[in-house]
């Protein structure tokens, strides 16, 4: 993404080459949320205004609750696709949570623990549909969007400490899985379960949170940590004194290589069509891994095992990074499209995560931002050798990354 810059007197800079401005009626700006290709900023008399396209960069108001004399006590923005009903902002405010539209403001349904405490931090799920608040006595809520339904409700406390602690001063979301919050006191971590559930961890830093679309980045002085919910078929396959298909499988492989009879007895031991999702769970699980030598023994694995079973015309996903999601029902060709859709999926990976290069993306990142803004990335950052070569690896037209190219030129 092109660099931002929001100054106080309501414009923005778009590579610091063009200055917008947000309207010659708004106020100096408080703060601002920036996506992609847009931003919502929080002006001083607590409007707030949304630029949808940077292009056209058309200021536009949202609604305001009414009699609005004071900021807000906190405010999230839901990720938008750049269509203009999907634009809202949740926003604290005299102990009530409300979601601001462009033409409407609806109040959340979100008791408080202690209604006398104000909302102090909140955040939302890369789908808008869950919302997680911290009021300022440190009492935790998630509850359903769109059914108003509150999921988990429970007061923070720290393992060292019989007090509660302050309100966090960062909170994010884990994928869909949790609500990872950071603190004031340096290297304190909190992941907070759908079960109230808590898990800390200690850093000898401050930490800042990115949330990812599978998990959340902790950022350091010093160090860079990604923190994801384990996938069940990782956990299948790798969890200690595991029966399951794909760790049987695993095993029956590498005895194999090693010579060993015993590897006829484990592959007996899958019973039925486990073994066909034995092959396909050991796929998946070489998306999510990150070493190299471990990729190869566990995609060595699956085509061990794929000798051994007959496709009974099953319909499962593929999930090639140039096609999309796709389903195939061919008995004949559903291994080998598996197949082939994770290597390229592993070695562009693979690729872009060695240090010459720096963008450690997993498999879910990649899919959801989709290869050809990854490859505007790139060509952004001033990859555009490497750019040419996975675009014609993916059978991806080269048009644009030339066209960058021959501009930065």
């Amino acid at each position: 993404m092109p660099p931002i810059l929001l100054v106080p007197t309501g414009a923005f800079l778009r590579v610091f080459l063009r200055a917008f401005s947000l309207g010659q009626s708004t106020a100096s700006i408080t703060e601002a949320v920036v996506w992609e290709t847009g931003l919502v900023a929080l002006t001083s008399d607590h409007q707030f205004v949304c630029v949808l396209d940077f292009v056209e960069a058309k200021p536009m108001r949202l609604a305001r609750v009414e009699d609005m004399d004071s900021p807000p006590s906190c405010w999230t923005v839901v990720p938008t696709s750049g269509a203009i009903d999907t634009v809202r902002v949740y926003m604290g405010y005299r102990h009530t949570v409300y979601m601001l539209g462009l033409d409407e403001v609806e109040p959340v349904h979100m008791p408080l623990l202690d209604s006398a405490s104000n909302y102090a931090i909140m955040c939302v799920t890369h789908d808008g549909m869950l919302l997680a608040c911290v009021d300022e006595d440190s009492n935790f809520t998630v509850t359903s969007v769109e059914a108003s339904r509150i999921l988990t409700q429970t007061k923070l406390a720290m393992d060292y400490s019989s007090a509660p602690p302050p309100p966090p001063r960062q909170m994010v979301w884990c994928g869909m899985d949790c609500v990872v919050m950071t603190w004031d006191q340096a290297g304190v971590v909190m992941g907070v379960g759908p079960f109230s559930g808590t898990l800390t961890y200690t850093f000898d830093h401050q930490c800042v949170l990115v949330g990812e679309v599978d998990g959340v980045r902790i950022i350091g002085t010093d160090s860079h940590d990604f923190l994801e919910r384990v996938p069940q078929c990782v956990e299948n396959t790798f969890k200690f004194g595991s029966t399951e298909p794909p760790a049987l499988l695993l095993d029956a492989s590498r005895l194999y290589d090693d010579g060993n009879a015993r590897c006829d007895e484990l592959l007996r031991s899958i019973k039925g069509n486990a073994l066909d999702d034995a092959v396909r769970q050991l796929l998946q699980v070489a998306g999510y891994e990150w070493d190299s030598v471990a990729q190869k023994d566990i995609m060595r694995a699956a085509s061990f095992g794929r000798a051994f079973f007959t496709d009974n015309g099953t319909t499962h996903e593929s999930n090639d990074l140039n096609k999309g999601t796709q389903t195939t029902t061919d008995p004949g060709q559903d291994f080998s499209v598996l197949f082939e859709d994770i290597c390229m999926n592993v070695r562009v990976l693979n690729c872009i995560r060695r240090h010459t290069v720096g963008i450690p993306l997993t498999l879910s990142q990649l899919t959801a931002l989709t290869p050809q803004r990854l490859l505007l990335r790139m060509s952004q950052l001033g990859y555009h050798a490497l750019a040419y070569r996975v675009c014609t690896y993916l059978r991806i037209d080269v048009s644009e990354v030339l066209v960058h190219w021959a501009c930065e030129k």
